[in-house]
């Protein structure tokens, strides 16, 4: 099986691209490499692979990437109509060794609105071909799973920091790709089917009457208990189907929050810039309030300093005063206090009556009346004790004027930046009240998801108790059994498919032991020919339907790697994976895709591993994509195995593949 070749349209950094690979069996060319400098769009076109077949990025199901916040959408930004793109990618493949198929071409076309992260529609197809006849799919992802099964893509499609964690994290759940990929689920339907003819058998013992009452007893609780197991798994079924419910409304729910998030967020900082202008406005009034205040109140102490500049000129005239000359009296009545205006000399209106006019016009009845001729030089003291006073008012009001003046240009920065916002925001009334039910909505079904899930874990507990209850009541039955006829044929059949059964599961599970055997030695045979990592080891064994990888030094416990290390055993188990493969079943021999395997790897390592590549992964075509700083290296090493030599540029329109050799840079 090999990759024939790649379309792309509208698939991040690719606007409209294609690309060929090619596999030479007879002159054993199997290696096709590829190089281009960062964001030429290696790593997205390995990425397109994974999410071409199974609608997930390929670095999102080999862990090596996780969500992103930050992370753009798919689309590529150039390439919308309207609010609207579709993203395209096509993948050939060849399985020339298959006598029912000759070939597949794999497609996935997704619609995307602009600004969602997920697609609004998607089209999954595959059309198959054998002797250029096209053949009829009925389930295209059962069809996918019988070449390339979702849990066996870490053999296929794999980059550097998976290669570098495979020995850390060595437990393969492979179990289920090997299933689709051998059919192995056929036989386990078998053994469910006899399981399932032992316990209606059980229900018909439970209704024959016995002379043994204890026996009785035993096949109505086992009875009971089958009753309550089917209870339990019915659970089980509705409550997966309400999971998958909430599931579904959930990720409906995400995709309408996504699109409104960025205006909830403009709205948030709208609203803000508001509140943050009215406390401004409610502040500035305050302060606008004590700073007139201030002037009102003060206004006749301040103007007090025209009244001492006239005094001290008149003192300083009259250096000896004896009694108050008429036309200083007259003057200085008339400054302070004109009786038919009722004027103070600081402009402000003196009410009628008011204490402050009947104050003035008794001191200066009385002054007028004595001819006290120390009246200026009292008041000359009065005013300086009060202008003290007053310069300290001028300055709180000074003050106040500087501060009104820098609220007031806060104000006018709050509105600038709101106006900006304001922008931002769509014409209309926005539904907040909407978005803030979805935001609830979706809490309220991930809490939901999360108690139908604990909800399975018990069901799947107590029908894992009553299974265990069950098999001790069928131990204790056989030891008293019934030695009638009908009983003793029911026995019979209950035992002889019980052991069938047995059979069948030990069947499956030699299956999964063989691999690992053949996978152990394999291994070990292909880390004895590199003398990088010569000296260690490899343990496999199998639980829980799992294959798990222990690294050693021989003859010790140790087993810590370098990086280098790490990804040379990666590649190691990849490629004894493949070999097997190849060994079970060409047809079953999927393509690999490696996208900088190399990149802890030494230089010595490195041209030992591109020298042995071809052969490491005999028979089977390998897509290598490496950095330019290793591409030379790599070629030279294994140029007599390479098929196709490509190097990528990106133009920032789209992305171009140039033959090694003829690339002008």
């Amino acid at each position: 099986m090999y990759i024939k070749q790649i379309r792309l349209k509208n698939y991040r950094c690719y606007r409209e691209a294609k690309i060929k690979f090619g596999l030479e069996h007879r002159s054993n060319k199997n290696i096709n490499l590829a190089t281009g400098e960062i964001k030429a769009g290696k790593t997205t076109l390995f990425n397109a692979v994974g999410w071409c077949l199974y609608g997930i990025e390929t670095q999102f199901l080999l862990g090596t990437k996780t969500e992103d916040k930050d992370e753009k959408p798919i689309p590529n930004e150039k390439s919308y109509e309207g609010d609207k793109t579709l993203v395209e990618v096509e993948i050939d493949i060849k399985i020339p060794e298959n006598s029912s198929i000759e070939s597949l071409s794999i497609r996935r076309a997704s619609t995307f609105i602009k600004g969602a992260t997920y697609p609004s529609s998607t089209d999954f197809t595959i059309n198959a071909y054998r002797a250029g006849e096209k053949l009829k799919i009925t389930d295209y992802y059962k069809f996918r799973d019988q070449f390339l099964p979702k849990d066996l893509i870490q053999f296929y499609l794999f980059d550097g920091e998976y290669l570098q964690h495979t020995a850390t994290n060595s437990n393969l759940k492979i179990r289920e790709g090997l299933r689709k990929l051998f059919n192995i689920e056929k036989i386990e339907n078998v053994s469910e089917m006899v399981g399932e003819l032992v316990e209606e058998w059980y229900r018909l013992s439970s209704k024959i009457p016995k002379q043994n009452s204890r026996m009785n007893e035993i096949d109505d609780a086992i009875a009971t208990l089958l009753e309550r197991k089917d209870s339990e798994r019915k659970n089980i079924a509705e409550e997966e189907k309400t999971k998958a419910e909430f599931i579904s409304q959930r990720n409906t729910l995400k995709e309408e929050l996504s699109k409104s998030h960025d205006i909830q967020e403009a709205m948030s900082k709208f609203s803000s810039f508001e509140e943050k202008e009215k406390e401004i406005e409610e502040q500035l009034k305050l302060e606008n309030n004590i700073y007139y205040t201030n002037i009102l109140t003060n206004a006749y102490l301040i103007n007090g300093k025209t009244i001492l500049q006239q005094v001290n000129t008149i003192v300083e005239k009259e250096p000896i005063i004896k009694s108050l000359p008429a036309y200083v009296r007259q003057g200085l009545l008339t400054r302070l206090l004109d009786k038919n205006k009722r004027i103070c000399i600081c402009g402000t209106p003196i009410k009628e009556g008011s204490n402050e006019e009947k104050s003035i016009i008794y001191e200066l009845t009385v002054a007028e009346s004595e001819g006290r001729w120390d009246f200026l030089l009292d008041l000359k003291s009065r005013m300086t004790e009060i202008l003290i006073s007053t310069d300290e008012k001028i300055k709180i009001i000074q003050g106040k004027a500087e501060e009104i003046k820098k609220l007031d240009e806060k104000r006018k920065e709050i509105i600038k930046l709101k106006n900006e916002v304001q922008k931002e925001l769509p014409k209309g009334k926005i539904d907040v009240t909407s978005y803030k039910s979805n935001l609830n909505k979706f809490t309220t079904l991930s809490d939901e998801i999360y108690d139908a899930e604990k909800n399975l874990m018990a069901y799947n507990d107590n029908i894992n108790r009553f299974e265990f209850e069950i098999q001790n009541l069928k131990q204790e039955r056989e030891k008293i059994s019934d030695k009638s006829e009908e009983i003793s044929a029911l026995n019979k059949n209950i035992k002889i498919s019980e052991y069938l059964k047995k059979i069948f599961d030990r069947f499956n599970k030699e299956i999964l032991n063989n691999i690992a055997s053949e996978l152990e030695a394999e291994i070990n045979y292909l880390i004895a020919q590199n003398n990088k990592i010569s000296e260690l080891n490899v343990k496999i064994t199998t639980d829980n339907n799992n294959i798990d990888f222990k690294f050693v030094e021989r003859d010790s416990t140790k087993h810590y790697l370098t990086g280098g290390q790490n990804q040379l055993f990666g590649i190691i188990i990849m490629a004894a994976f493949v070999r097997i493969m190849d060994k079970r079943g060409r047809d079953k021999l999927p393509f690999v895709f490696m996208d900088n395997p190399f990149s802890s790897i030494d230089k010595e390592s490195l041209e030992i591993a591109s020298t042995n590549l071809s052969d490491l992964f005999r028979n089977a075509q390998v897509i290598l994509f490496t950095t330019n700083d290793k591409f030379d290296r790599v070629y030279t090493a294994s140029k007599e195995s390479i098929s196709t030599a490509i190097i990528l540029s990106n133009d920032g329109n789209n992305v171009k593949f140039n033959p090694y050799g003829a690339y002008d840079g």
